[in-house]
């Protein structure tokens, strides 16, 4: 058994469910889940020595990148099995007034998101939380994502240069984090 360090919070709980579950299709897809939980729970950040402080900045990054592939997994198993407050990716929402808030005063971050996101229901999204008619961090940290897995971002250009900038980027990692360990507990239910 992998050591439960860093795993969802009921995942013994998870490992003693799929001994005895007739719904094996989902086990391939929660065992993904929980593995990418981890090494996202558990990064730490990359060792570049060359890079200076920039790297600090692609820590953060990459933690909600990581953040979000655990996100995307626990959807997929969830809507395999059924959970019915889990929409599809694209369309679920993690509110949080108060990271809402804090993100929504990096000026270089609303402003790259907003201008390099290309997909109109994503920036109508991104547009309502960054002008505080919604406290939606989901959005952001999907744009967020997406601009990063297709090489489009750099640390700088999304505010990531002082220390309270990138402790606001891993709380969106953990947020979805936190999102997806709640989540995961209620796939458990439909075990």
């Amino acid at each position: 058994m992998p050591n439960t360090k860093y795993l969802p919070t009921d995942y013994d709980e998870y490992v003693e469910l799929a001994r005895l579950t007739k719904k094996d299709y989902a086990l391939p897809l929660l065992n993904r889940f929980a593995f990418r939980y981890r090494l996202a729970e558990s990064f730490e950040g990359m060792i570049a020595p060359d890079i200076g402080r920039t790297l600090l900045g692609y820590n953060v990054i990459t933690k909600v990148f990581l953040a979000y592939t655990a996100y995307e997994a626990i959807v997929k198993a969830s809507r395999r099995l059924y959970v019915r407050s889990v929409m599809t990716h694209d369309l679920n929402t993690i509110f949080d007034i108060n990271l809402a808030s804090r993100l929504r005063q990096n000026e270089k971050l609303v402003s790259y998101l907003v201008s390099n996101t290309q997909d109109k229901g994503l920036i109508n999204k991104l547009n309502l939380s960054f002008n505080g008619s919604t406290s939606d961090v989901l959005c952001i940290a999907y744009a967020l994502r997406n601009i990063f897995a297709h090489g489009d971002v750099t640390a700088t250009s999304v505010g990531t240069e002082t220390k309270g900038k990138r402790k606001d980027f891993t709380d969106l990692a953990n947020t979805l984090l936190d999102y997806c360990d709640d989540t995961f507990t209620l796939c458990l239910r439909k075990l």
